[in-house]
C-alpha cells in the first residue's frame, strides 16, 4: 500500500470515530433537551427580574397606587413559583414573597398561598414563617380559635427553630389575652419569662405579667413581679458592653415599672 493511500485510510478512520463519539453524546439526550435546559433558567431569571423591578417601583409611588403594583409583582412571583418544583428553596421563596405582597395589598389569595407553602414546603424556617402568617391572617379576621391552634402548634413543635417557637408562643399569649383567657395567657407569659432565649422577649413577658397584676388591682403583686424580673437579670445588667446597655434600657422602659412609680393616688382613681 502506498503511503498516500495509508494516510487517507487513517484520516477516514479518525473521522468515523469522531462522528460516532458526537452521535453518542446527542443520542444520550432526549430530543429537544438542550433547548429546554437552556430555556428554563432564562425564563426563571426573566420572571425574577420582572418581580423585583415591580417591587422597586413601590419606592416613591403614592400610597393609593401601591396595591396595584404589589398585585402585579405578586403575579410575577406566582408565575415564577409555577415554573419551579414544589419543595425547592427557590420555589418557597417565590411563593412566600407572593403571599407577603398579596397580604399587603389586602388580597384574600394570600392565605391560600401561605397554606400551599405550609402543605408542600417540607421542613424549614420558611415553612414555619408561612405557618405564622396563616395564624396572623386568622387573628386579623377575628378567628381567634384558628389563630390559637396555629400558634400553639408551632410553639410546641420540637422540630422548629427555637426563635420561631418563641415568636409563636408570644403570639399565643397575646391572642389568649384578646380572647379574654387571662389565666392561660399568663401561663404562656410566665413560660417565656423564665425560658425564652431572647432577652428582649423575657423582659416583655415579665412586663406583661406585672401589667396583668396591675389590671387586677394587685399593686404589691405587680411590684413583686418587677423585682423578680430585676433579680433574674441582675448579673447580666452588671456587665459592660452594648448588650448590657440595651438590657438596662429595656428594663427601664417597662410599662409596669413606669406605672408603679406613679403616686399611690393613681391606683385609687
Amino acid at each position: 500500500m502506498s503511503p498516500l493511500r495509508a494516510r487517507q485510510r487513517w484520516w477516514a478512520g479518525a473521522a468515523l470515530v469522531a462522528l460516532l463519539a458526537l452521535w453518542a453524546r446527542f443520542d444520550a439526550r432526549s430530543p429537544g433537551a438542550p433547548a429546554a435546559a437552556g430555556r428554563a433558567p432564562r425564563v426563571h431569571d426573566t420572571l425574577s427580574r420582572r418581580a423585583r423591578a415591580l417591587e422597586r417601583e413601590l419606592i416613591g409611588t403614592p400610597l393609593g397606587e401601591r396595591d396595584r403594583i404589589r398585585l402585579r409583582a405578586a403575579e410575577a412571583w406566582l408565575r415564577l413559583s409555577a415554573e419551579l418544583s414544589p419543595g425547592k428553596d427557590c420555589w418557597g421563596r417565590a411563593l412566600f414573597r407572593a403571599g407577603e405582597l398579596l397580604r399587603a395589598a389586602g388580597d384574600s389569595r394570600a392565605q391560600g398561598v401561605f397554606e400551599e407553602l405550609v402543605e408542600n414546603g417540607g421542613r424549614g424556617d420558611l415553612r414555619d414563617r408561612a405557618r405564622l402568617e396563616v395564624a396572623h391572617l386568622a387573628r386579623r379576621n377575628g378567628d381567634l380559635d384558628a389563630a390559637l391552634a396555629g400558634y400553639e402548634t408551632l410553639a410546641l413543635d420540637p422540630q422548629s427553630e427555637r426563635g420561631r417557637r418563641e415568636e409563636a408562643a408570644r403570639w399565643c399569649a397575646t391572642t389568649l389575652g384578646l380572647a379574654g383567657r387571662r389565666a392561660d395567657a399568663e401561663r404562656w407569659w410566665s413560660r417565656l419569662a423564665h425560658r425564652a432565649r431572647s432577652t428582649h422577649l423575657r423582659v416583655t413577658a415579665w412586663d406583661r405579667l406585672a401589667l396583668a397584676a396591675l389590671e387586677e388591682g394587685d399593686v404589691e403583686g405587680a411590684r413583686a413581679i418587677v423585682e423578680r424580673c430585676d433579680a433574674s437579670f441582675a448579673d447580666a445588667a452588671l456587665q459592660h458592653g452594648r448588650h448590657a446597655q440595651a438590657l438596662s434600657a429595656a428594663l427601664e422602659r417597662m410599662t409596669s415599672r413606669r406605672k408603679l412609680t406613679r403616686p399611690p393616688s393613681f391606683f385609687c382613681e
